[in-house]
Order: C-alpha cells, then structure tokens, then sequence
C-alpha cells in the first residue's frame, strides 16, 4: 500500500515539474561546456567564435564559421560577401588588455583601490559627500584629451557616486571630429553628467577673475546638502582623497589656482585667503612626490601619442587612465605568421592600363616580390601593358563590383571612387598581405622589420579642413597587414559612420588614427611605409615641417618602402619613353622597378 496516495491531477503537475527542473539542468550543462560567443554584431553568415583554451586560459582560438550562402559570393573565391560585414575579432593576449571592441574606460578600476585596506564608506554626517564636481567656464571652448583625463582620474582614482560638469547656458563644452572625448565619457560612465550650472549661480565676467571663481566654488558647494568635492579641469588625482573628507574644509592649490577644494558650507573667503592648503605638485615633478595626493597638468596640449612610450611618472600615471595599465603600449609583432607575401590592387570601370598603372602593378611583383597580385575589379583590364602583366604569370583578375551602399548608407556621387577604399581594406582582414592605390608605387621590400606587426600604416600630410585639430592623419593608399587582424576588424565596423560624420576623410584618413590612439598595440604607424607627393611636392613624415603645403625635401627614397602620388601623376610615368629619358629622383624610383637600376 503506498504511503502517500495523490490525486492523478497531482502526480500530472508533480511529473511535469520533475522532468522541467531535468531539462533545465541539461540545458545549464550544455551551456556551460560550450564556447563563449563574444560578438557585438553577428552577420548571418559569419560568426567568431571565442572559446578558452584548456591548456592556457589566456589565450583564445579563433573560428570562422561560414555559410555555404557565403560561400557563393563574388569578389574572391569562397569569400564574404563585402556587404556581410563580419562584427570585430576579439583576441587576449597573455599579458596585454582585453581588446574587446569598444575598449571599456571602466579597465583600471581596481588598479587604483588600496590592497592593503578596503576603501571606507563614510555616513552622510562622518564626512562629505563623495561626488565631485567641474565647472566648464569660457564659450567655444574644446574639450580636450586631458580635460578628459581629469575626469577619469576623479572617476577611476577618487571612485565616487556621482561626477559632475557644470556649465553656464551658451558656454557648453565644445567637441569636433578629434575631440570626442566628452562623447566617450558619457557614453561609458553612466555616473557621469553634463548640465546647465544651477540658474541661481552668477556667470563670471572672465574665466580668469579670482573673486568671481571663488564666489562660484563656494555657492555650488553650498547647494549640495552634504558638500562635496570641487576640482579643476587641469588637475589629475593621483591618490583617493577620502581622509580629507572628514574634515570640515580642505583646500588644494596648484600655483595660485584652486584645484581642490573639500567640504560644506563653504564661504568665499574662506577660497579666497584658506588659513592652510596642500600643494598639488607639476605634472613634471610628480616623479619626487608619489604620495602627492594630486598633480596639476601645466601643459597645452597633450594627446594620447604623447603618453604611448614614454618611461616618466606623468605618462605612467597617464596611461593607467586612459589604457587601464602603466605599460608602455606598442605595437605587437611576430614572424611566427609573418604578413603573407601576396598582393592587392582594385580598378573600377573599364580600364585599358596605363604606363602608370602598371608600374605600380609591378612594383608589387618586382619591388617585393610577391606570389601573386590579385586584381580586383567589376571589368577585365586590357591593353598592352596587362598583357604584360599577365606574362609574368603572376596576376589574377578577380571579379568584383563596386560598392553602392555602406551598411545602408548610400556612397555618394563624390565618393564613388572611393568605394573601394572599404573593399581594399576587407580583401586585407580576409587574406591579409599588401594593398596600393593605382597612384602609389613600391620602392622597397617589404622585409622582417616590418613583416611580423599585425597592421602597418602610414602617415598622410594633409589634414583635411573639416578636422584641423587632428594631430596626424593616416593615408590608406598603401597597407599591409596579417589576415583577420584586430585593427582592421574594428576599421570595418567603424564604416558604419560613413555619410554620417563625413566620407572618404573621415573613415579612411580620421577614423584609423583615432583607433591608434586607442589600440597602439594593434597597428604600427611607421613614418617610412609611405611618403606622399602632391602637386610634385614630396613630404617625408620624419621631417620637421612635413604636413606644410609647401613643404618640399629631397630624400632617400631608397630607404622608404613606398612613395604616393596623390596628384598630378608625375609626367615621368606618363609612358615608357619618358621614363628612360628622364633622370629625376621620382624617374630614378620608376626605372628601379623597372629593373633599369
């Protein structure tokens, strides 16, 4: 006799209880022993896949999983389709950052809490409130790179509840093409605002006025009902401030302005003539203080290129900000893949090749020796000048139309020869190898110096009208890079943008070098990959002056790797004969390729 006698109903429910709570178990097992999929973005017929290594849980295998749809596309034998962009690859390397694309701010976090003792929460009556506040003062004014550090320092050292931009209505900071910083803050730390200043706080006549700035100080801490913390633009915490927090008032000075000030109920006079203060200390001299709670930024202008390789104090406090590590931060490189010896060009339209043409053709197949080229483009090339190229059996014609749209985004009628800038980058993160511009020319081998980075890039001298706080710009006429890489993964996700922030300069002269100065691991600017000559004036980037329109300098071109005409095509490339019979330095790179010299 069972002990225990139910209803049917109730063996119904308690049976389909009991084979639920199974497949859920199951289905948690299948889940925990299979790969972790790391994508932002996946497209139909691409997925990475990212799955930890059992050997070694730093390092992660890659996968490539392709449908047999993509497998049917044009452009290259079994390759993707260019409008199936894959979403951005996702390495680790053993001792290098996450490079999870985009890169979060919040890395460094715990590297700047004490490991001796947990960080102390104070009560809203043991001490101030931990929420720091800026004040943005002047119009049309930038918010720069190290304004941007500030933040972060007050965010990443300091860790507060809450960080706050005040500003005066028609004084908003200011941002362009290069300096989005203030985007990025707000778009990655949600404790992070920006708003009008309270209305009951008076504008300052000037910026500069001592009187009128302390006034401002002391009427916003006094509108906090439990203080706060007030720090200035220009200042970086090195260390948390949260034992000053506990007394009634602290002030902090940076040569004679108030970089930091603590406390509630603070009266103007009390910013104006404080009884004591600590000293933040230049950022130049931060290498004698290490327990300085702060230092003060004198300096102009800083950008993250200034902060990549340098040893000092300053840069290792800079980098463990804006990179979540005081390592210095170069480019990876290793010839166990090396770049693969092959080739890349693209013609658009029916195309009888020119002398030009074929001279930057085959300064692949002469100058580096490739394999092979593959020329892309939607018609054959003809003439007598292909039929040479084809004798070397060395080229192959891949079949490829242009590109109308970018993710949805039509290319416009000025922008159509520049379609193929998406595809030439796409035919690299596919196969890896070496890609130029019809208007570029090899002068130099590609050699083991070079070879083992993931990407190598090179500098352009113009910067374009529409961003001239640009530090330095990228031309992409010339590249070589491994396949799948890192750099050119996150470059294809950022065409996303075209048509949106601008064209051709800005997803193919702007956006690499803003992702440089993000990821320097991932790419090598080499200031010898590529010089440029416009309008029969040549700017080597080593140089001082280079990106001057009328700049002009002789130079070894024998040590460059490549060398773009941008405009005019020089009139010694014009034919055959005009290249034997001149003697220029620009004819003396041709007649190299042509094997004359």
């Amino acid at each position: 006799m069972p002990l225990l006698k139910l209803p049917s109903r109730g063996l119904t429910v308690i049976t389909s209880a009991v084979f639920i709570c199974f497949l859920f178990t199951a289905m948690f097992s299948r889940l925990q022993s299979r790969p972790r999929l790391m994508n932002t973005a996946m497209s139909a017929s691409y997925v990475e896949v990212r799955e930890i290594n059992k050997n070694d849980s730093a390092e992660f295998r890659t996968t490539k999983i392709t449908t047999a749809a993509a497998k049917e596309k044009d452009c290259k034998p079994d390759a993707i389709s260019p409008t199936e962009m894959p979403s951005a690859i996702h390495k680790k390397q053993a001792n290098g950052r996450d490079l999870h694309y985009p890169l979060m701010l919040y890395e460094g976090f715990k590297g700047f809490a004490s490991a001796k003792e947990p960080r102390q929460i104070l009560g809203a009556y043991e001490g101030v409130a931990n929420i720091v506040s800026f004040i943005w003062c002047g119009k049309n004014r930038l918010f720069e790179f190290k304004h941007m550090l500030s933040v972060l320092s007050a965010l990443k050292v300091q860790q507060p509840l809450k960080v706050n931009l005040f500003y005066w209505p028609g004084s908003k900071p200011q941002e362009d093409l290069y300096n989005s910083w203030l985007s990025e803050l707000k778009e990655t730390f949600f404790n992070f605002k920006v708003s009008k200043i309270p209305h009951d706080i008076q504008e300052p006549v000037t910026c500069a006025d001592t009187n009128h700035r302390a006034n401002t100080i002391s009427s916003l801490i006094k509108s906090m009902p439990y203080g706060g913390i007030f720090m200035d633009e220009n200042i970086l915490l090195q260390h948390p401030v949260d034992q000053y927090r506990k007394k009634d008032t602290v002030f902090f000075r940076s040569d004679t302005t108030t970089a930091l000030v603590i406390g509630r109920n603070i009266t103007l006079s009390q910013i104006i003539r404080p009884m004591d203060t600590i000293s933040c200390v230049s950022h130049d001299q931060i290498a004698g203080n290490p327990r300085a709670a702060c230092l003060s930024m004198e300096i102009e202008t800083l950008y993250p290129r200034d902060i990549m390789t340098k040893s000092g104090a300053f840069e290792r406090i800079t980098r463990k900000l804006f990179y979540g590590s005081e390592e210095v931060k170069e480019p990876r490189f290793s010839l166990s893949d090396p770049i693969p010896n092959i080739g890349h060009f693209y013609l658009l339209g029916e195309n009888k090749i020119s002398f030009f043409i074929y001279l930057s053709i085959y300064s692949m197949i002469s100058v580096l020796q490739v394999d092979t080229v593959y020329l892309h483009g939607d018609y054959e090339p003809t003439g007598h000048f292909w039929e040479k190229l084809l004798k070397t059996e060395k080229i192959k014609f891949i079949f490829c139309p242009p590109m109308e749209t970018i993710f949805s985004n039509t290319i416009s009628s000025d922008d159509k020869f520049h379609g193929k800038d998406i595809l030439s980058v796409y035919f690299l993160y596919l196969y890896g190898g070496v890609f130029i511009d019809w208007d570029a020319i090899f002068t130099k081998p590609l050699d083991d110096a070079v070879r083992g980075y993931e990407v190598v890039l090179g500098y352009d001298w113009f910067i374009p009208e529409e961003s001239p706080t640009f530090p330095e710009v990228i031309n992409p006429g010339v590249i070589a890079a491994k396949p799948y890489s890192v750099f050119i993964s996150m470059w294809l996700e950022k065409y996303k943008e075209f048509g949106q922030k601008g064209g051709f300069y800005y997803t193919g002269l702007l956006v690499p070098y803003k992702l440089y100065e993000r990821y320097p691991e991932t790419v090598k600017l080499d200031k010898k990959f590529q010089v440029i000559c416009w309008k029969k004036t040549c700017h080597p980037p080593w140089m001082e002056g280079y990106n001057r329109p009328a700049f002009h300098s002789e130079f070894n071109w024998q040590n460059v790797y490549s060398v773009h005409f941008t405009f005019p095509d020089p009139h010694e490339f014009y034919t055959i004969n005009d290249l034997r019979n001149s003697s220029s330095m620009i004819a003396q790179m041709g007649q190299k390729v042509m094997g004359w010299t």
